[in-house]
């Protein structure tokens, strides 16, 4: 009985460990992710929380459809080249009178999946002007498969 009891701890130790070393493995496996802000704005257009593009065909059209009408240009429109992309982080707001921004605490990948984490900060501008729909574009060196958007506190 009490060869019994001491395997079944020994065994169960050895899986806790096994269990932390392979986390472990995981947390190693995220690299950090270089990236820069090209656009900062505010505007209500239809699209995913968080999305990439890849190509400078889409890069045209995505500020295409953030052209605002009463300029002739509202910002230029960037060149990506082979292995960039932009993303474009668009978290819905919480609430009717969530007038936050958004800022970039990190963005990490792995084999599979690029994480982008965020914060909302406070924006006196967007505040005055009742904005509601904040939009960052960022550039990275990568071609994301798919796309993970965490709140953080």
């Amino acid at each position: 009985m009490k060869i019994f009891i001491i395997i079944a701890i020994g065994l169960s130790l050895m899986s806790c460990n096994g269990t932390s070393s392979m986390h472990a493995q995981k947390v190693e496996t995220m690299q950090k992710v270089e990236y820069t802000e090209e656009r900062r704005l505010n505007k209500d257009f239809d699209s995913k929380e968080i999305f990439a593009v890849s190509t400078m065909d889409e890069v045209t059209n995505l500020y295409s459809r953030l052209q605002d009408p009463q300029f002739n240009r509202s910002a230029p429109i960037p060149i990506i080249e082979a292995g960039e992309s932009l993303l474009v982080v668009k978290p819905k707001a919480s609430s009717a009178t969530d007038y936050s921004d958004i800022e970039i605490e990190s963005i990490k990948k792995n084999e599979k999946n690029i994480i982008v984490k965020y914060k909302k900060i406070e924006n006196g501008e967007y505040k005055d002007a009742k904005k509601t729909n904040p939009i960052l574009i960022l550039k990275i060196k990568s071609n994301p498969q798919n796309l993970i958007l965490k709140k953080v506190n």
